[in-house]
């Protein structure tokens, strides 16, 4: 890095994450994963293609990953370098039968390879239900047999400072870039010892409660209204359950108590 290259910077406290822009000059606090959560937002079709078999293309992944930067740096300008994946041995070319992205120039299409991984990672090696299991989706999702490739090269690419924060020892990561800072999110809790997955449905990362490791969503009302009409199998089979659930509610409390029903019938004998 030169020295007087301008830095995006990445601090996380706790469970809180701030992020400051050298584009847009401007500082944005929210939860952790704050950066991987928007990406995955924006990269949700792809994602959702390639799990179901289907080429990561040329021109999605390119509008997906210009939709990040401008939501985080106020810019579509693709900042980073793609990691050439040519030499790298991927288990995705044996997923996509007959897999053709299109003409890839500017190598955009690697992108996806590499959000696929961070992707796979948080739910590897950060879900407990799904480290119990054995780390089935790295191993089908990653060629690496180590499954740090991407890991490695996009940590090279950031550097970091100790400093202290509420009298709280922690780090100040820095890049030119902003995808190495994705990747610094989840170094950060693998120290911890975090333990977190990706909603299914608006593709935040969330972090599980240390008593309920259980969770299936983020906790939104939308997400888990999303996860109710998927367990009762569609929308319709969704507004049937939910009126006989209200209809029950209403008709509990309507119906008074057996002590309250008792004295009533004792003052009228």
């Amino acid at each position: 890095m030169g020295q007087n290259e301008p830095l995006n910077l990445l601090m996380i406290d706790g469970e809180v994450e701030t992020f400051f822009s050298c584009h847009r000059q401007q500082v944005t606090e929210g939860d952790t994963f704050l950066l991987s959560s928007v990406l995955f937002r924006n990269f949700a079709g792809v994602i959702s293609d390639v799990l179901q078999g289907q080429p990561a293309a040329v021109i999605e992944t390119e509008a997906a990953l210009r939709n990040f930067y401008r939501e985080v740096n106020g810019s579509d300008e693709i900042m980073d370098q793609p990691i050439p994946v040519s030499d790298f041995d991927f288990n995705y070319r044996q997923i996509i039968k007959g897999y053709d992205p299109g003409p890839d120039e500017r190598g955009v299409v690697s992108y996806s390879w590499e959000v696929l991984a961070l992707y796979g990672m948080i739910v590897t090696w950060l879900d407990p239900r799904e480290v119990n299991g054995g780390q089935l989706i790295a191993k089908l999702w990653l060629g690496d047999a180590d499954n740090n490739y991407f890991f490695k090269q996009r940590c090279r690419q950031f550097y970091s400072c100790p400093t202290v924060v509420s009298k709280r020892f922690t780090f100040v990561h820095d890049s030119p870039g902003i995808l190495p800072l994705c990747w610094a999110e989840l170094l950060n809790a693998i120290n911890q010892k975090d333990k977190a997955s990706i909603c299914p449905f608006c593709h935040a990362v969330y972090h599980f409660p240390h008593t309920n490791h259980r969770k299936k969503t983020c906790g939104s009302p939308e997400c888990k209204k999303a996860y109710l009409i998927r367990q009762h199998g569609g929308i319709d089979s969704y507004r049937a359950w939910e009126a006989k659930r209200r209809k029950d509610a209403r008709d509990k409390k309507a119906r008074p108590n057996d002590l309250t029903w008792r004295t009533s019938e004792l003052m009228n004998e």
